[in-house]
């Protein structure tokens, strides 16, 4: 369970799970946001990204509970990674400079995804098929 081979998805969902509760469940903290958050409709999208973040942090500890979803769960965990990195790199382009925080969050999510794709070419044969 707690082998070299799931450490990139035990890392991201150590990492997400928080970061989700502090969207979605005190949205109105500016200390997490670095802006206010009154909109209801605004509350309710953090809510939401609360719920897909907890949600794809499950599915990652499912692939590290069982081996069977081991692949999928690190395909995930690279397209997710990446699809964050890659929309905040578009946004510092097209947007100029973002926050401190949001371009070390960048930076991390590519670091992290770059992981995935080690872990997966590294450990993609170590899992056999479980039934289910």
């Amino acid at each position: 369970m707690f082998t070299a081979q799931n450490r990139h998805l035990l890392f991201s969902a150590g990492i997400l799970i928080p970061i989700a509760f502090a969207y979605g469940i005190a949205p109105d903290f500016s200390f997490v946001l670095s802006f206010e958050v009154k909109a209801v409709d605004l509350k309710n999208i953090l809510r939401a990204i609360m719920g897909l973040y907890l949600g794809i942090a499950s599915f990652w500890l499912l692939g590290v509970f069982r081996p069977y979803y081991w692949r999928a769960a690190t395909i995930l965990n690279i397209l997710f990674m990446g699809g964050l990195a890659i929309g905040r790199l578009l946004s510092w382009i097209l947007d100029g400079q973002c926050s401190l925080s949001f371009f070390l969050g960048m930076w991390a999510e590519f670091l992290i995804a770059a992981w995935g794709i080690w872990s997966f070419k590294k450990y993609k044969s170590f899992f056999p098929s479980e039934s289910l």
